[in-house]
Parts: structure tokens; sequence; C-alpha cells
């Protein structure tokens, strides 16, 4: 089983950390299946029940109930927000959603019996460990999970066997998307995928198309044989501190470099007159247009709301699969609402200004 996640994760409510704009999120995920009753393929919907009446106990105050999360609002909060995979959203799930924050929740019943997700705006893997595994212990003390010492935590499947953790970081490459061939780009995807990561990256959009992908990447890590959870945080800070000084660098090229500015802003503006133009689109170009303003505010070559872009990024991509639930009249409406908190905030400061009056003077 693969464990396909959106490509985007969303942040807390509590905001974005702005930092450099390069990290966009980290995310830590633990799965479990639990002893005593049947893995999650072959569970019924009373034994969801109960197993999760122990876990909500367990979790106490810190933690609401959401309704079921199968459908409705509250699978698309836990989907926009990364803590629920697609696969799972399918399934009528039980979940809880920590009350401080809402990066982290407890899933029963998706993937595998018990899934614990935490997500923090830009490059804070240890915050994130920090939670799930305080969950994970909660839940722990609750639920006995389904472990053998010579194997590690047990699955229905072989060969997810010992497969019970991850460590995720997504990235804003948009400067090496830019700037470096395609060849070159799948180069530095490619280079990550060596060293055991996962690598997952927003595909480019139809009529948009021009071989420059969003800059969007995926990279997330499981234990090899041998590592603890540790070292697989210790392996992905690493590498995202690799990619950050390489896209930083690229990042310096792209504001100084005269041609390659020049460019870059055709590029730009041309994304955001279709942006605002457009009266069809498709996720993809949306994401696209939208990635490229995102890049530019970032880097003070936009007037694109940098919040509103990040809001509307990350809770976009968990749902641009389902596209015949969103025609293309809909995503070219969606791409303009975060143009128009811009326009709002302008318009408020422009109302605040008053031309001076020319008073008559007395001869």
């Amino acid at each position: 089983m693969k464990y396909a996640l959106p490509v985007l994760y969303a942040f807390p409510p509590s905001g974005t950390r702005r930092g450099d704009g390069i990290v966009f999120s980290s995310a830590v995920r633990f799965w479990r299946d639990v002893s005593g009753y049947p893995f999650a393929d072959g569970l019924l919907p009373r034994m969801r029940t109960a197993i999760a009446a122990r876990i909500g106990k367990a979790l106490g105050d810190g933690f609401r109930r959401l309704p079921r999360a199968g459908s409705g609002w509250a699978r698309n909060r836990l989907l926009a927000d990364g803590l629920l995979d697609a696969e799972s959203a399918e399934r009528r799930v039980e979940a809880f959603l920590a009350e401080e924050g809402g990066g982290c929740a407890v899933v029963v019943g998706g993937i595998r019996t018990v899934c614990i997700a935490a997500v923090r705006a830009g490059f804070d893997l240890r915050g994130a460990f920090a939670q799930a595994s305080a969950a994970d212990d909660a839940v722990a003390a609750a639920v006995p999970y389904a472990f053998w010492p010579r194997a590690g935590y047990l699955a229905a499947a072989p060969e997810d066997v010992g497969l019970a953790f991850s460590a995720e970081a997504t990235l804003h490459l948009g400067a090496a998307a830019e700037l470096l061939d395609e060849e070159a780009w799948e180069a530095t995807l490619a280079g990550a995928e060596k060293l055991g990561f996962e690598v997952e990256s927003v595909p480019v959009g139809g009529a948009w198309n021009s071989l420059k992908p969003s800059g969007f990447a995926r990279f997330a890590a499981v234990p090899a044989e041998g590592e603890s959870e540790e070292d697989v945080l210790a392996r992905t800070g690493s590498l995202v501190r690799e990619l950050v000084a390489r896209e930083s660098g690229l990042r310096e090229h792209l504001s100084r470099d005269r041609e390659a500015r020049a460019a870059w802003g055709e590029r730009v503006r041309r994304a955001g007159t279709l942006a605002r133009t457009a009266e069809r689109c498709d996720a993809e170009e949306a994401f696209a247009w939208l990635a490229d303003l995102r890049l530019a505010a970032v880097l003070g070559m936009g007037g694109a709301d940098l919040d509103a872009l990040d809001r509307w990024l990350m809770h976009a991509q968990p749902f641009a699969s389902r596209e015949e639930e969103c025609p293309p009249e809909e995503w070219a409406r969606r791409v303009k609402e975060p143009l128009a908190v811009r326009q709002k905030k302008s318009g408020m400061r422009t109302a605040k200004r008053r031309k001076p009056s020319r008073k008559k003077t007395e001869g």
C-alpha cells in the first residue's frame, strides 16, 4: 500500500509561519492497527465505534470529536488541513481534532485502524512530532497496538509491516522551477528519491503548460531498516536545509539578474492577467497561476496578498483531483478569491485618504 496523500498540506488555523516562504509545511504521521481486532479493511462499524469511544476518553478535553467524517464538511476540513488521506476520506471514519491550533487529528477506520497526523506551517518537524507523539501515547494507553517485537507494528499487507511512521515537508521551490530546465528540475526531485524519499510534485496544468512546474513538491520519508524515528527526522531535516539553501541562491539570482527578473516579471504579469480574467480553467492552471503570484509576493515583486494566497493554495490542492465535482467555470471563480482580498484591502486604505481641499484665500 502506498500512502498517497494530497500534495499540498494546509496549515493550522493559527496562521502561517512566514520565514523565507520556502518551506510551506511540515507533517508527521503514525499508522497503527489494534490488537484483538481485525485489520482496517475487516473492521466492522460497531468495532470502529467501540475503538473510537475508548480513544475519545483517553484523548480527553484536548480533542473534540467530529461528526462522521466520511462525507460532508468534516471530511473536507480534514482533507484541506492535510490530516486525512484521500483513500480514508472515502470511508466512514471517526475523527478527533485537536482543540488548540487544529493541526493534529486522530482518525479511526481509515487505511489503517488508527491514523495520527500533525501538520505545522513552515519548517517545524519537531513541533509536529511532539504533538503527534503525545496523541499516540494517549491512544496507546487506551487501545493496545498490534505489535510484534521481531517485526514491529503489524499490518494487513506484508509490505506494510513495520511501516508506521513518516516525516514530510512540502516546499515551494518556485525559483528552481523557473530557472532550471526540465532535466535539471527532474534531477532535483530524483536526487531526493535516491536518498529514500517519496517525492510528489504539483503537475503543470492544461493551457498554461509552458514546461514550468509550480515548484511545489512534497518530500516524505519512512524509516529504513535499522532507522529510528529520530533518524528519519534528522534525515528529512538535512534534505530540507539543502533544498532551502539551493532555492535561496536561485531566488537571489532571480531578484538581482536583470534578464531573469524581466522574464519572470512577464510571467507573473501573465499569470495575474489570466487569473483575473479567465472564464474557464482547470485546477492545475489555477494552482500554477497563484503559485507564480505567491513567489512574486515573497520576493516583493508583486502586490498580491500573501496570506490570502497561502490560504487558497493550502485548501485547494486536496480537491484538485475531484474535477468532476468542480467544473471549469467554478475554478475560474475560485482562483479570483485570493486576488480580491488585496483589492478590498487596497480599497479600504484608499477610502481613508482625503484629497486636500483648496481653501480660497482672501485678497
